[in-house]
């Protein structure tokens, strides 16, 4: 995801919109070339998350297996059985959340591939822009609460006041 954002930053570096848009602000003119640089960067990011997920389903594949033999050669030991079958589950559990978690980015730069090479250039910005300040900014703000100890809320209204 940190690969994600970065991506991100670029693009909004690249339209001028690092700190997203005031209210009633109009957005830099945006080229189609700048959204077709921007889907050129999520199709290599893409490619990417595509080699993770064959190889976290190929390790799903090599823990079944191995646990499948495991518990064959133990078979007369219940309490081999009981902790391989606990410690595949436990794996299985560790990586389909990983999966999951894949799956759920491909999603979203499916989208973002798709308005970014489908929409009107100002349109893609504007919707990239908001995507980015509403879905993966406040991610690092619940992400740093526990640390600053304040709540995603002050942050976002020490940024409304900052913006006016």
């Amino acid at each position: 995801m940190k690969r994600l954002e970065a991506i991100f930053e670029e693009y909004l570096r690249l339209i001028e919109q690092q700190e997203g848009g005031k209210l009633g602000e109009k957005l830099k003119e945006v080229t189609v070339a700048n959204n077709q640089y921007f889907a050129a960067l999520l199709d290599e990011h893409l490619k990417f998350n595509k080699s993770i997920i064959v190889v976290a389903v190929a390790l799903l594949c090599i823990l079944f297996s191995v646990g499948m033999f495991l518990v064959y050669t133990l078979r007369t030991s219940p309490k081999g059985i009981i902790a391989i079958s606990g410690g595949n589950f436990l794996s299985f559990l560790l990586v389909i959340r990983w999966l999951r978690r894949l799956w759920i980015e491909k999603s979203m730069v499916d989208v973002m591939i798709f308005v970014a090479r489908d929409m009107s250039p100002y349109e893609a910005a504007k919707f990239l822009t908001k995507f980015y300040f509403k879905m993966l900014q406040p991610r690092r703000e619940r992400l740093g609460r526990s640390r600053s100890g304040v709540s995603g809320q002050a942050a976002k209204a020490k940024r409304a006041v900052k913006n006016l």
